[in-house]
């Protein structure tokens, strides 16, 4: 398979995670995604962190030291002004919703602003992808596992938003898909700007930088605040540790690539 294609797959697979919240059409399953939503973020918690790791090994051996901590501390200040600036644009919690048709204070200006973020967001996704898959298919398989998860978790979150901002159903699974689409803007950018190793080496410790941001300041944080009760903790802990094992395995399962070792 081509490394186009390759990439293409994985950013068509990401745009799909749009329609997550078709789940909720289904009461079995609405009513066990809000029961498990604390638990499968510290799932996505775990996959961040060790996708990072890998991230963060290969900025380094395509940069120099300091270019690989530059690009990776501006990596994490950049996803922090972009959380000042558009707040809603990451969302990781589900209230019940039904039929589409809830409503609360957060408003249809909200809604939009939210969708707005995410666009922004999808267009690093692409650039991420393609940066990583040109630096070893193995590493972008990872960041896309990774891109996948997270993205799943925070479609249904931003489904419920678009109700509550007084969207239908039927909306706000179009309007989120039509955002999400958006990721194949960055893989297009992403195609220009991984020109180069220095260039693949920077883009990746953007990533990292990230990707640790979003661990650290909206993951982890999530279900810390959330798990009140003691009992909990190890369920938590447990779904940390197999989001991490699931990342090592789909390491493990891909060949290594390098296209910098293959020149």
């Amino acid at each position: 398979m081509s490394l186009t294609l390759s990439i293409f797959i994985a950013a068509l697979a990401i745009m799909f995670t749009s329609l997550a919240g078709i789940i909720f059409l289904n009461s079995f399953m609405g009513k066990w995604m809000n029961k498990n939503m604390a638990f499968l973020v510290s799932f996505s918690a775990g996959v961040f962190l060790v996708t990072s790791v890998f991230l963060a090994r290969e900025a380094f051996e395509l940069s120099q030291a300091a270019i690989a901590t530059g690009s990776i501390v501006g990596g994490f200040l950049l996803f922090l002004l972009g959380q000042k600036f558009l707040p809603e644009s990451h969302h990781h919690h589900a209230d019940e919703c039904a039929d589409g048709q809830c409503r609360s204070e957060a408003g249809r200006g909200g809604a939009i602003r939210m969708l707005a973020g995410d666009a922004i967001h999808n267009i690093g996704d692409g650039i991420i992808l393609v940066a990583a898959f040109s630096v070893d298919i193995r590493l972008g398989i990872v960041a896309a596992v990774s891109v996948f998860i997270h993205e799943f978790l925070q479609e249904i979150s931003e489904f419920f938003v678009l109700c509550r901002g007084g969207f239908s159903t039927g909306k706000a699974l179009l309007y989120n898909f039509f955002v999400s689409a958006t990721i194949l803007i960055g893989v297009g950018l992403g195609s220009l700007l991984s020109s180069s190793e220095m260039t693949q080496g920077i883009l990746i410790g953007v990533a990292t930088g990230g990707f640790l941001f979003i661990v650290f300041h909206d993951l982890i944080p999530y279900h810390t605040l959330r798990n009140r009760e003691n009992t909990t903790f190890w369920k938590h802990l447990l779904s940390f540790i197999l989001g991490i094992a699931v990342l090592a395995l789909a390491n493990a399962s891909v060949p290594h690539t390098h296209s910098h070792e293959d020149e």
